[in-house]
C-alpha cells in the first residue's frame, strides 16, 4: 500500500454511520487502537446506538480505552442545536461536528452528502472515512490485502458497507 499523509489532530470523533461500519468490521478495537490519538463518540450516539434493533456492545471497547464517550459542553451543544442541526437535519451528526469543531478533532464520516455539509459548515476539519481508518490500521500493522479484503467483505455482509470515495483533507 502506498503511504498517505494524515494531518495532525488531537482526537477523532466517529459519526454514527462510521461507528456502525467500524463495529461491523469485527476488528473495531484493533482498528481504533492503531491510531495514536483517542477516538470518541458522542454520548448521544452511545445511547442511541444501544437502542437499535441489534444493539452494539460498546461497553467493552469503552472499558479497554479503544473508544471514549464525549459529552458536549454548553457552547458545543448550542452550536450543534443552532448552527448545525437545522442544516444537517440529524442531531447525532450535528453533535459530532460540534465536538470536532470545538476540540480540534478529525471526524469519521462516510456519506458523501454529509461530507459535503461538514466541509461547507466547517471547512478546516479533517474528514476521515471508514476506508481511511482501515487503511491506517492495515498500513500500521503491515496487513496483507487479503486480510483487509476479508474485513471489507464482512462489513458489506453485515451492514451493506460500500467505500465512498471522498476527497481527503
Amino acid at each position: 500500500m502506498e503511504s498517505r499523509s494524515i494531518p495532525s489532530f488531537t482526537g477523532i470523533v466517529l459519526n454514527p454511520c462510521c461507528l456502525i461500519h467500524m463495529y461491523a468490521s469485527g476488528q473495531m478495537e484493533e482498528i481504533l487502537l492503531s491510531w495514536k490519538t483517542p477516538v470518541f463518540i458522542t454520548a448521544f450516539t452511545y445511547e442511541y446506538e444501544n437502542l437499535q434493533r441489534e444493539p452494539m456492545d460498546l461497553e467493552p471497547l469503552v472499558q479497554q480505552g479503544a473508544i471514549h464517550v464525549a459529552t458536549l459542553s454548553s457552547s458545543e451543544l448550542m452550536d450543534a442545536t443552532n448552527a448545525y442541526s437545522p442544516v444537517l437535519g440529524v442531531d447525532s451528526e450535528a453533535y459530532a461536528l460540534a465536538l470536532a469543531h470545538h476540540r480540534n478533532w478529525a471526524i469519521g464520516v462516510d456519506m458523501p452528502v454529509t461530507c459535503s455539509f461538514f466541509r461547507r459548515l466547517v471547512p478546516d476539519i479533517p474528514l476521515l472515512s471508514t476506508f481511511d481508518l482501515l487503511y491506517h490500521w492495515a498500513e500500521s500493522r503491515s496487513l496483507s490485502s487479503d486480510v483487509v479484503q476479508e474485513v471489507l467483505q464482512l462489513m458489506h455482509q453485515r451492514v451493506g458497507y460500500k467505500s465512498f470515495s471522498i476527497p481527503h483533507f
